[in-house]
C-alpha cells in the first residue's frame, strides 16, 4: 500500500503542503481501516470474507489495469482527472478539493482494503474467529477497525513526508513522477501474478530491462545529470534491476522462477544429491478441499502424520511461505515423515469455504496438523510462520 498512496500524493499538481499530504494520507488509511472492519464483520457474521471472494481475475484484472493508467499519468501519455462537467459542479459548491483528490483516495483506500491484501495474518484471523463465536459485532469491529489503524501509521508517515520528497519544480520532478509510474507498473505486475504467473515473469523482466537501460542512458536525458554522485547511482541502480531482469529470464527459460526468487533452485540443483534426497523426502499432494478426507484416512492407516497447507493462487503470502519456508532444509528434514496436502481454496468453492469453517479459518495462509492416530493438533498456523517456529509445531505433532 506504500507505493499506492505516496504515487497518488507524489502526482499531485501543485506540491501538496504537509498538512494536505497528511489529511490525504489519513482519508486514506481511515477507509482502509473502515473497510477492514466492515469486511471483517461481514466474515465474522455471515462466513462470507469478501476480500477474498473479490480475487476474481476480473477484478483482479481492473485494478491491475488501474495501475497502468497511473503509470501512464506518471509518464505524462494522459491527464487522468474528473470530467469537466463534475469539475465545474463540485467548483460551484466550492468543493473542488475535496472532490478531485480526497474522493479518489478514499476510493483506493477501500479498494487496497478489499483487494489489494488480502491474505490472512494472525491479528486479523484472530479478530475475525472472536467475532464468528462469540457474535459481538460492536467489540470486534472495534478491534479490526483499530487494528486497521495500527497498520496505517506507517502509510500515515510515508504519505505525510512524500510531498516533501518532491523537488521544487524542475528536471527532478519529472524523473521522480517517471520513477513511480515504473513503480506502478510493477504493482500491475504484482496485482496479475495472483492469476497468471506465467506472464508476469516475462512481463517483469521486460520492464526490468527496460528500467535498467532508461537509467544506464542517463547522459542522454534533458537536462542531463550534472552531478557524479547521480550518475554512480544511476549506473548502479541500472545495473541491479538488470541483473534482476537477466535472472529472471534465465530463471524462466530453466523453469525454476518466481518473482522472489528469480533462478528458483536453480543453483541447488546443479550441485545435485542433497537437494534430491529432501525433494524424495518431502511427497507434495495438491488437491482441492473435497479430495482431502479419503488421504486423511489414509495417513492415519499409515501411522503418518498429516500437514495441510491451505493456500490460493492469489495469496502472496502463501507464495512468501513456499519461497521462504518450506525451502529450508531444516523444514524440508522436520517434514520428511509427514504428508504434505495443499488445499486449494484459489475458487473459494461451497467446499472450500465449508472447509474452512469447519477448522475455523478465516482464509489462506494456514497450516493445519493432524497426529499420526489422525488426531488435530490444537495449533493452526496462520501467515507466514519463522523456520523455528514451524519445526517447533512439527515436532509437537510428531509427538502426539
Amino acid at each position: 500500500m506504500v507505493p499506492i498512496l505516496s504515487s497518488i500524493i507524489v502526482g499531485l499538481h501543485p506540491k501538496p503542503s504537509p498538512l494536505k499530504s497528511f489529511l490525504l494520507s489519513a482519508t486514506y488509511v481511515l477507509f482502509m481501516a473502515a473497510t477492514y472492519s466492515i469486511a471483517g464483520l461481514i466474515a465474522g457474521l455471515s462466513g462470507a470474507n469478501v476480500q477474498i471472494a473479490l480475487q476474481h481475475p476480473v477484478v483482479i484484472g481492473t485494478i491491475a489495469g488501474l495501475f497502468i493508467l497511473f503509470a501512464a499519468a506518471m509518464f505524462g501519455w494522459l491527464n487522468l482527472q474528473m470530467p469537466q462537467v463534475v469539475q465545474n459542479k463540485i467548483n460551484a459548491i466550492g468543493n473542488n478539493q475535496l472532490g478531485g483528490h480526497y474522493l479518489g483516495v478514499a476510493l483506493m483506500g477501500t479498494l487496497s482494503a478489499l483487494v489489494v491484501g488480502p491474505c490472512v495474518a494472525a491479528p486479523l484471523a484472530g479478530a475475525l474467529l472472536f467475532i464468528a463465536q462469540t457474535g459481538d459485532a460492536t467489540t470486534g469491529g472495534m478491534a479490526l477497525f483499530i487494528m486497521g489503524l495500527g497498520m496505517g501509521v506507517p502509510l500515515l508517515l510515508v504519505g505525510t513526508s512524500a510531498s516533501q520528497w518532491i523537488p521544487k519544480t524542475g528536471p527532478w520532478m519529472h524523473r521522480i513522477k517517471v520513477g513511480f509510474g515504473f513503480l506502478m507498473l510493477l504493482m500491475a505486475v504484482w496485482m496479475n501474478d495472483r492469476v497468471w504467473p506465467e506472464a508476469s515473469l516475462t512481463l517483469l523482466a521486460i520492464i526490468s530491462l527496460v528500467m535498467a537501460l532508461v537509467l544506464a542512458l542517463h547522459h542522454r536525458w534533458q537536462p542531463p545529470l550534472k552531478s557524479l554522485l547521480a550518475a554512480v547511482i544511476a549506473y548502479t541502480l541500472a545495473l541491479f534491476i538488470g541483473l534482476y531482469g537477466i535472472a529472471l529470464i534465465v530463471g524462466q527459460l530453466a523453469g525454476t522462477g518466481t518473482l522472489m526468487q528469480p533462478i528458483g533452485n536453480l543453483g541447488t540443483t546443479l550441485t545435485a544429491s542433497e537437494s534430491a534426497v529432501s525433494a524424495q523426502k518431502l511427497k507434495i499432494v495438491k488437491v482441492l478441499p473435497q479430495a482431502i478426507e479419503p488421504l486423511l484416512v489414509q495417513a492415519k492407516l499409515n501411522n503418518q502424520p498429516v500437514m495441510l497447507e491451505f493456500y490460493a493462487d492469489w495469496c502472496i503470502s502463501c507464495k512468501e511461505l513456499d519461497a521462504f519456508v518450506f525451502t529450508d532444509k531444516k523444514v524440508q528434514l522436520a517434514l520428511a515423515t509427514f504428508k504434505v496436502i495443499k488445499v486449494d481454496v484459489t475458487l473459494n468453492s461451497p467446499a472450500a469455504k465449508q472447509l474452512m469453517q469447519t477448522l475455523s479459518l478465516v482464509g489462506p495462509p494456514a497450516l493445519v496438523f493432524y497426529s499420526s492416530s489422525g488426531q488435530l493438533h490444537e495449533e493452526t498456523i496462520i501467515g507466514v510462520p519463522s523456520v523455528d517456529d514451524l519445526i517447533s509445531v512439527l515436532r509437537q505433532v510428531q509427538k502426539l
